[in-house]
């Protein structure tokens, strides 16, 4: 699962609609929707551990170039939730009557039927 880095060397965020590469939602044939950033978000506050990749440039001041080890939230030192859409005003509530999924861009899959 991509995330990004860029305020300091240990900091990263992870979107929660953020896929792997090679998801199949990613393509245009299948939306599958298998397994993302949420679900790395769940697994962690679930207290279960994620495997961590990580590959940088190297320098003087931080000689480790990669890291590929196993995390659980009880190891980050901290851990913010953002949740940017809740503060925009008069957001609506999306549901699906049909009997079909949905795909959307901005709320993800409508399950049939509500």
């Amino acid at each position: 699962m991509p995330a990004y880095a860029g305020l300091a060397a240990v900091d990263l965020f992870l979107g929660a609609t953020e896929l792997p590469e090679d998801d199949p939602a990613n393509g245009s044939t299948r939306r599958e929707f298998r397994y993302g950033g949420a679900h790395v978000i769940a697994d962690l506050v679930a207290g279960k551990e994620v495997h961590l990749e990580g590959h940088r440039l190297r320098d003087r001041l931080l000689p480790r170039k990669e890291i590929d080890t196993w995390v659980r939230l009880a190891d980050l030192n901290e851990a913010v939730l953002f949740n940017p859409r809740n503060v925009l005003p008069e957001l609506q509530l999306r549901v699906n009557l049909s009997d079909r999924i949905i795909y959307t861009y901005r709320h993800g899959i409508l399950k049939p039927k509500l």
